[in-house]
């Protein structure tokens, strides 16, 4: 594939992705890459690559989730509203029912 004029014509990004690549995993990559174009956002190609590299992801799943989270507004989740300050939990738990099994009680 690489020597086809196709391959020729890819970003760099993309032909340095694709080289190392099995069979299956580089048809999955393909298909991404046609969906990205057939989407009309054959600009965002290279952004989607390098988004998940900066995040240590370089499967094909998370290619495409770094996609929609740069092309489609609607998969891009909201920021979490963190507290400041941990919350103070009143829990109690009640272990009696281990004490008995430490103990030394056998239950047959």
């Amino acid at each position: 594939m690489e020597h086809t004029r196709f391959f020729q014509q890819m970003p760099e990004a993309w032909q340095e992705y694709l080289r190392p690549l099995k069979s299956k995993e580089r048809k999955s990559a393909l298909q991404l890459l046609d969906e990205i174009v057939r989407d009309g956002n054959d600009t965002l190609c290279v952004d989607a690559l390098t988004l998940a590299a900066e995040n240590g992801r370089t499967d094909t799943d998370s290619i495409r989730q770094c996609y929609y989270m740069i092309a489609r507004k609607e998969f891009r989740p909201d920021p979490l509203k963190l507290v400041s300050t941990t919350p103070i939990l009143d829990y109690n738990p009640n272990l009696s029912a281990y004490d008995g099994l430490m103990g030394g009680e056998v239950n047959v």
